[in-house]
């Protein structure tokens, strides 16, 4: 791949990552400004404590949950590079697809643990 090449890519997926960026503000935004509303509301200290230390938590296992899917995504490209397959071709997204999904699997089960071990 050339960087001509590169920069044609790219050029074809501006709009899509503008639309994800996008996306990604909106949802900042809302968070905030429904942790806003919860802040100001009449509710329990309780409820709202719960409510930050679910977020705090999530936060924290995110980069587990893309850790083990990347890791996943790796060995499924790998597997494709042994195979040989040069073009796309239907079984080559079958085996990042199937990847992907067990890696979901897999993080699953290890925020599962964890979060147990942490309950105990």
């Amino acid at each position: 791949m050339t960087f001509a090449d590169f920069v044609n890519i790219a050029s074809d997926a501006g709009p899509l990552i503008a639309l994800a960026i996008i996306a990604w503000v909106m949802r900042g935004w809302m968070d905030a400004r429904v942790r806003g509303k919860l802040a100001t509301s009449n509710n329990s200290q309780e409820l709202i404590r719960a409510v930050l230390e679910s977020d705090q938590q999530s936060r924290r296992l995110a980069p587990l949950r893309w850790g083990t899917v990347l890791i996943g995504l790796a060995i499924a490209l790998a597997v494709i590079d042994v195979v040989g397959w040069q073009q796309p071709r239907p079984a080559a997204f079958a085996v990042l697809l199937g990847m992907t999904g067990l890696a979901n699997l897999a993080a699953f089960v290890l925020i599962d643990r964890i979060g147990g071990r942490r309950d105990r």
